[in-house]
């Protein structure tokens, strides 16, 4: 073997060994980790406390409450939203202190509506009344500010459980009755404007939007005591030409009017993907190894905490999970001792 041969040798051998050192000293270990809670039953309010012992470079910590429960570490969760209405009633008495006629527009809905807005197939529908799930204007109420307008926000009415399944929709409806204009009162009819219409997904990490007043189909349906209001007073908007609903007839109606505004087919909202649920990091690659930790749980349940110890650098990771499951109990308070006092002869 000649010199460079030799040479060459002795460098590939030591490229080899040094690379089986390296490989062997950056070696990832298995964290010596354990933990044992101090109790598995515990009341509400009251902190569980976890003895740990051994050694990790990260340890993360799973309550298994929504939106930090282990199981869905690495899937999303599907959650069933619950589908909350709200909108805004603004009542019109023509820029003057008047009584309301009407003073708003009860909702109703449908589940057996087949979708054509006429007369007929309308009343062919059950219907049925939601508008105490609302806010509205006082229905004997009596602007004398702001020109004649109130505006009323209706706060959130829930329409989960109006349908009847996954596949059936529902309709709704807002009915708009002017009473006819009488000289003695002088009250003439009042102009009602719903926006801000929206229906939102309710899950417990927040709200989605799932239907704007302009993602869904509406139509009018006029008695035939509208047929004689003229075209100037006729002021009657609906999407897709505003993005509110607008009700008006003439001022001094000379018989009472009828119109009704239907919605839909609007149907339940799908499960929704709330995403992973990330863990609470409690010690992290700087801090000293911990020997406690204490949560408590502020709802009664049964839970699953989980603890995920981990080693972990370039060339990998490794990790021990230890999980327990804890009984939270409803605190029902103290039974206080009697109070000393005499016996009755």
């Amino acid at each position: 073997m000649t010199m460079k041969n030799k040479t060459i040798y002795a460098i590939l051998l030591l490229g080899l060994i040094v690379s089986a050192c390296s490989k062997q000293d950056y070696k990832i270990e298995t964290p010596s980790f354990n933990v044992v809670p101090q109790k598995v039953v515990c009341k509400v309010g009251e902190p569980i406390v976890f003895d740990m012992s051994g050694s990790a470079d990260l340890v993360m910590f799973y309550s298994g409450e929504f939106g930090n429960d282990y199981a869905y570490h690495d899937r999303g969760r599907l959650t069933q939203a619950r589908m909350n209405l709200s909108f805004e009633t603004q009542a019109t008495t023509s820029g003057s202190a008047r009584r309301f006629n009407p003073a708003y527009t009860p909702v109703s809905y449908s589940t057996d509506f087949n979708g054509v807005c006429d007369f007929e197939n309308m009343n062919a529908a059950q219907w049925n009344d939601i508008s105490s799930m609302f806010e509205f204007p006082p229905v004997d109420g009596m602007v004398d500010v702001n020109n004649g307008k109130m505006v009323v926000a209706s706060g959130n009415g829930d329409l989960t459980d109006l349908f009847p399944s996954q596949e059936t929709p529902i309709y709704l409806r807002f009915y708009y009755k002017v009473n006819r204009y009488e000289n003695a009162s002088g009250i003439g009819r009042t102009a009602i404007k719903i926006s801000n219409f929206n229906i939102n997904g309710i899950t417990q990490t927040g709200s989605i939007p799932l239907y704007s007043i302009s993602d869904i189909p509406w139509d009018t349906v006029r008695a035939e005591s509208w047929n004689t209001v003229t075209s100037g007073n006729d002021k009657t908007y609906f999407p897709p030409q505003r993005d509110y609903l607008q009700f008006q007839c003439e001022w001094n109606a000379q018989q009472d009017r009828e119109l009704w505004m239907i919605a839909g087919p609007i149907y339940m909202a799908e499960e929704i993907n709330s995403g992973v649920e990330p863990a609470v990091c409690i010690k992290a690659v700087a801090d000293p190894d911990l020997h406690t930790y204490s949560y408590s749980y502020t709802t009664p349940g049964t839970y699953k905490p989980t603890f995920v110890a981990a080693n972990s650098s370039v060339y990998g990771r490794r990790e021990v999970v230890k999980q327990f499951e804890v009984v939270v109990l409803e605190d029902a308070g103290s039974i206080a001792p009697p109070t000393d006092e005499e016996w009755p002869n």
